[in-house]
C-alpha cells in the first residue's frame, strides 16, 4: 500500500499537480485516525499541491506539539519545500501560501532556539529554501544551533552578523557558512576570508 503510494508520488510528480483536486487525498491521509506512516505520506503528497489551504493544514500539524514528532517533522519539511524540479509547472508557491508557511517555520525556529535544541530533524534542511529575511535572521542569530540550515539566503547585514559569530558555528557547518558569507557579500568578503 504505502510502497505503491510512494512510487506513485515519485513517478507521477511531473503530472499529478495538474489536478489540484488531488490535494484532498493528502488531506484524507492526514486524518488523526490514520497510522503515522500514512500521515507522513500525506505530507509528502501535499508537496505537489502548494496553496494557502495546504500551507495552513501543514502549519497546524507542524506547530501542534501533541502530534507525532515524525508527522510534525514531515509537515515542516513540506512547508519549506519550494523546489519545482520534477513537479508539474502549474502549481507554485504563491506569495500568500509562502507567507503562511514562513510564519509557521519562523515559529518553529523561535521555539527550537528558545529550547536550545532542534527536535525536528528535517527542519534545518527545509529552511535552506526559505528566503524570508526574518527567518534567515533568526537562523543567523543562533548559528551554533542552525548551522545545517545556513545555505542560500542572507542579507548583507545578516552575512556580516554571521561572520561575527563564525566561531559559534560547529566545524561541520563552517564551510557552508563561508559559502553563504562569500556569496552574499561578494568582493567585500575577500578581506574577511583572507584574514
Amino acid at each position: 500500500g504505502l510502497y505503491r503510494l510512494a512510487r506513485l508520488c515519485a513517478d507521477g510528480e511531473a503530472w499529478l499537480g495538474a489536478a489540484p483536486e488531488l490535494a484532498e487525498l493528502g488531506r484524507w491521509m492526514l486524518a488523526p485516525s490514520r497510522p503515522t506512516a500514512v500521515r507522513i505520506q500525506g505530507c509528502v503528497w501535499l508537496t505537489m499541491f502548494p496553496s494557502v489551504d495546504v500551507a495552513r493544514t501543514l502549519a497546524a500539524l507542524a506547530l501542534d506539539e501533541r502530534e507525532a514528532l515524525a508527522v510534525r517533522d514531515q509537515a515542516a519539511w513540506t512547508l519549506g519545500y519550494r523546489q519545482a524540479r520534477g513537479h508539474h509547472p502549474r502549481p507554485r508557491w504563491d506569495a500568500a501560501a509562502l507567507a503562511v508557511a514562513d510564519v509557521a517555520l519562523l515559529t518553529l525556529v523561535e521555539r527550537a532556539t528558545r529550547a536550545g535544541a532542534v527536535t525536528l530533524e528535517q527542519l534545518p534542511i527545509a529552511l535552506r529554501h526559505v528566503a524570508r529575511p526574518d527567518v534567515v535572521d533568526a537562523l543567523i542569530a543562533a548559528p551554533g544551533l542552525w548551522g545545517e540550515a545556513l545555505e542560500c539566503f542572507a542579507t548583507a547585514d545578516g552575512a556580516r552578523a554571521l561572520w561575527a559569530r563564525f566561531d559559534a558555528i560547529g566545524p561541520a557547518h563552517q564551510l557552508r557558512a563561508l559559502r553563504l558569507v562569500a556569496a552574499t557579500l561578494g568582493a567585500e568578503a575577500a578581506p574577511l576570508l583572507l584574514a
